[in-house]
C-alpha cells in the first residue's frame, strides 16, 4: 500500500515547476515513503492526505509566483479530489498539524520537522540532531553546532508563506 501512496505523492509533486522537481522530487519522495512506513496502517491515509494537501498548497504558491495560475489550479483541484477520495476510504483520527521542511545548500541536505508550531526534530546531512540542539524563538529555528555556534538558522515568515536560511558552506 505504501507504493500506492508513494505513486500518488509523486503525482502530486507534478504541481511544482519542472526545475524544482528535477532538483528535489526524488528526495521528497524518499522522505515521504520513509515517514509513511513509520505510521500504523490505520493512520496512513490521513498522513497521505495532509502531505498531499501541503504539496498542493506549496506547489500552487510556486506556480502562482511563476504566473502559471491556471495550470496550478487545475492540478490542485484534481490532486485534492484524488487525496480526498483515498482518505475517505479509511477514516482515522485527525493528525497533528505537521510541517516537514527539507532543504539543501552547499554544505548538504537538512530537514526540520515542526508539529503544532514546535520544532521537534532535525537532521543535518542526514544525521539526526539532538533535540537539545534545536532552539526555537517564535518562527525562527536554529540548530546549534558541536562548537556551540549556530550551524543553521531557518526563518519562517507565515504571513508571506516564506522560509529562508543562510546557506552553509
Amino acid at each position: 500500500m505504501i507504493t500506492t501512496y508513494s505513486t500518488i505523492f509523486r503525482a502530486a509533486l507534478g504541481i511544482f515547476p519542472h526545475e524544482f522537481r528535477e532538483r528535489f522530487a526524488d528526495e521528497m519522495a524518499l522522505v515521504f515513503a520513509e515517514r509513511c512506513g513509520e505510521r500504523p496502517a490505520l493512520h496512513r491515509p490521513l498522513f497521505v492526505l495532509s502531505e498531499i494537501v501541503s504539496v498542493i498548497i506549496t506547489g500552487a504558491r510556486f506556480r502562482i509566483a511563476g504566473h502559471s495560475r491556471q495550470q496550478a489550479m487545475k492540478a490542485a483541484v484534481v490532486l485534492a479530489m484524488l487525496a480526498t477520495t483515498l482518505t475517505m476510504r479509511q477514516a482515522s483520527p485527525v493528525p497533528a498539524a505537521r510541517i516537514d521542511f527539507n532543504g539543501r545548500d552547499p554544505a548538504g541536505v537538512f530537514t526540520i520537522t515542526v508539529v503544532n508550531g514546535k520544532a521537534i526534530a532535525a537532521t543535518l546531512d542526514r544525521v539526526p540532531v539532538a533535540v537539545s540542539k534545536i532552539v526555537q524563538k517564535g518562527e525562527n529555528i536554529s540548530i546549534v553546532g558541536d562548537d556551540g555556534g549556530v550551524a543553521l538558522a531557518v526563518a519562517f515568515d507565515a504571513s508571506r508563506g516564506e522560509i529562508s536560511w543562510k546557506a552553509r558552506r
